[in-house]
């Protein structure tokens, strides 16, 4: 069957991605009790739906090469696993020392000693990176920083899709009780996009230099 979408350019390919996994968004928002998880594995879907139903590149091995699943990239693992920490541990450090926050155990580790505490910790983290990341990554870094990278330069490429990730975001806070629910949304909005902007140059670069998505799913969840 003849695929008319097959020879749509990149600029083309990067916008019906955009639109679609904004739609995805939208409407997964307004399913009942939609919990983090099934949102977070939109841009996924937008990914299968652009390369199975529209550009039909899934049906060729060298299309989902494209993803940089197919590397694992273990030079780079060290980098990646380092990296975010210090931003992370600096902005607990700071928070900390303001009594801005604090540290409450979730639901997730009630009913467990302490003595069990840190293996629990390693589990949930594994768990969260190989599922709830892997599904944005894929989307975001796996398909469309490499598409807009090739109808555009380098540096609008890595703060645009970093934009389009924190936008990704609004149904979610406004629509759902599952992210942020009471943060005051004036303040919410524009610095999830702020953070993703800063964010998506980073991993960009793991995910460029590397070639591998395998890498992206630690400094994204860190």
């Amino acid at each position: 069957m003849i695929n008319i979408f097959s020879s749509l350019k990149d600029s083309t390919k990067s916008i019906v991605f955009i639109v679609l996994v904004l739609l995805l968004a939208v409407g997964f928002s307004f399913i009942p009790h939609v919990n983090t998880f099934a949102y977070m594995m939109t841009p996924t879907i937008a990914v299968l739906i652009m390369m199975l139903i529209v550009t039909r590149d899934g049906y060729r091995i060298s299309g989902w090469k494209k993803l940089g699943l197919h590397k694992l990239g273990f030079k780079s693992w060290g980098f990646a696993l380092v990296v975010p920490i210090i931003p992370l541990a600096v902005g607990f450090v700071v928070a900390y020392a303001a009594n801005l926050s604090s540290f409450e155990p979730g639901s997730d580790f009630e009913g467990f000693s302490w003595t069990v505490f840190p293996l629990l910790i390693v589990f949930l983290y594994i768990k969260s990176v190989l599922t709830q990341s892997m599904g944005e990554e894929l989307g975001w870094r796996g398909y469309l920083l490499p598409t807009m990278l090739g109808c555009m330069g380098r540096k609008k490429a890595m703060l645009l899709h970093g934009a389009v990730h924190g936008v990704w975001h609004f149904p979610l806070i406004l629509n759902t009780e599952a992210y942020h629910s009471d943060e005051n949304l004036w303040l919410l909005l524009p610095m999830t996009v702020l953070s993703t902007i800063f964010l998506g140059p980073v991993i960009g670069e793991i995910r460029m230099r590397t070639g591998s998505v395998n890498l992206l799913d630690d400094p994204h969840h860190a």
